[in-house]
């Protein structure tokens, strides 16, 4: 869902490691595109969502992208029952205008260039004895509104900083 919204994967610019890891188990999580509705976004949060039982199933992500296609392409005939819906249709109509109307050369942009370590298959990681209780993120994250390039940048130096011996500590029990 992040990708419809960027068009760019999620945390593409930071190694995918036990460091990754231990970031979106204390609240890290990818960003959605500035101009993206809020309903799109509420659902993306949910998807996200620390808490397994708070996260929809893929059936009720296709329900309710299907009810705003649905209230999007009968709109006239739903004119008496639109007060309800009318906020939620017109977000998924600006949602999906912004989708077509991004430029092809927006999306294979340098930004999209991805960490050599970016990885976006399904592998096992070695957790010994890690635990940590999942956190949410503190609040709905907008791309390039929560950290600059120049910060992720710095981040992801002050991450490859942390004390080996704290991390092996974690990593080995």
């Amino acid at each position: 869902m992040i990708e419809v919204s960027t068009g760019k994967p999620p945390h593409g610019k930071i190694p995918h490691d036990e460091n990754l890891a231990l970031a979106i188990c204390d609240g890290l999580r990818p960003t959605v595109a500035k101009g993206t509705p809020k309903c799109y976004t509420d659902l993306v949060n949910r998807c996200l969502s620390a808490n397994p039982d708070e996260r929809p199933s893929s059936k009720e992500i296709l329900k309710v992208i299907r009810n705003w296609r649905f209230h999007s392409d009968h709109e006239k005939v739903l004119h008496s029952k639109r007060k309800s819906v009318c906020k939620d249709v017109a977000m998924s109509k600006e949602f999906i205008e912004t989708v077509k109307d991004k430029d092809e050369s927006e999306l294979s942009s340098t930004e999209t260039i991805l960490h050599p370590k970016a990885i976006y298959i399904s592998r096992p990681m070695k957790y010994n004895s890690l635990y940590c209780e999942p956190k949410n993120s503190s609040g709905t994250q907008i791309e390039n509104s929560i950290f600059s390039d120049l910060q992720l940048n710095e981040l992801n130096e002050l991450v490859a900083r942390l004390d080996d011996s704290k991390m092996n500590i974690i990593l080995t029990g």
